[in-house]
């Protein structure tokens, strides 16, 4: 018989279990195989100023653009069968982007830093990833995407 057992051997505590000919055992299960259903939320979007002055003989100078945070949150996500989920939150590398908590259901995206220049738009898009899956290793993903815009003036 093909399934995951406790650490003793002892069958009757399976949390999931299938025959070989993948019909279920007759052991009780707490997962069954229906898929969840991963929901990453709405896309967000925020624009700021950057700071900059104007400096005697040395034309405009722009410090950096202000720190935001968005809130992710993926509590939509759900499981036909009320399985417990796991949640995997990934994006690209990006330069002045960090994802904090990505194994939680509401983590945190910090983006900001960058130098403006005067009367330009600096624009930052990250797109994450979120996969939800379940005890009977199903899974399903979305997709979110948090732009960020920030102007030098």
């Amino acid at each position: 018989m093909a399934g995951w057992y406790d650490a003793d051997g002892d069958s009757q505590r399976l949390s999931c279990c299938w025959l070989m000919d993948g019909t279920e055992s007759g052991a009780s299960s707490s997962c069954t195989g229906l898929l969840p259903v991963a929901n990453a939320g709405t896309d967000q979007a925020t624009s700021v100023d950057g700071a900059c002055s104007t400096s005697s003989g040395y034309g405009t100078t722009c410090v950096s653009c202000p720190v935001v945070t968005f809130g992710l949150d993926a509590g939509a996500s759900t499981d036909a069968d009320g399985d417990p989920l796991d949640y995997e939150w990934t994006m690209a590398p990006t330069s002045g982007v960090t994802l904090t908590g990505s194994d939680s259901s509401a983590p945190t995206l910090t983006i900001g830093g960058m130098i403006p220049t005067t009367d330009f738009t600096t624009t930052v898009s990250v797109t994450l990833m979120l996969s939800a899956s379940d005890c009977a290793e199903g899974t399903d993903t979305d997709s979110i995407t948090i732009t960020y815009e920030c102007m030098g003036i």
